[in-house]
């Protein structure tokens, strides 16, 4: 029991440590900030369904290849996932002509 407690404890004052950052924070994260007020209720919604397009939308990524051309880590600014569909499909076509 006493140990709940101080998890229970502990885990509330770090949350209002994050919460307090989170709101003096006046450069980073801006846009995410606008959609995620209070981070206790983000972090403990049951319904909450992150992946990796909701992580590059909130983060300004956008797809993450436009990400790292934009920092120039990468020429091409494509999805892989759509390259690499158009990269089947050309490939079952080429495979349906023969």
């Amino acid at each position: 029991m006493q140990r709940k407690v101080t998890n229970y404890v502990a885990k509330e004052r770090t949350l209002a440590i994050w919460q307090d950052r989170w709101e003096k924070e006046e450069v980073k994260a801006q846009w995410t900030k606008r959609l995620i007020r209070v981070l206790k209720a983000w972090i403990q919604c049951k319904h909450r369904n992150v992946d990796y397009y909701l992580t590059q939308a909130l983060t300004a990524h956008g797809c993450y290849r436009a990400f790292t051309k934009r920092i120039r880590k990468d020429v091409e600014d494509g999805c892989i996932k759509i390259m690499y569909t158009k990269e089947l499909d050309e490939r079952d076509r080429q495979k349906q002509q023969k």
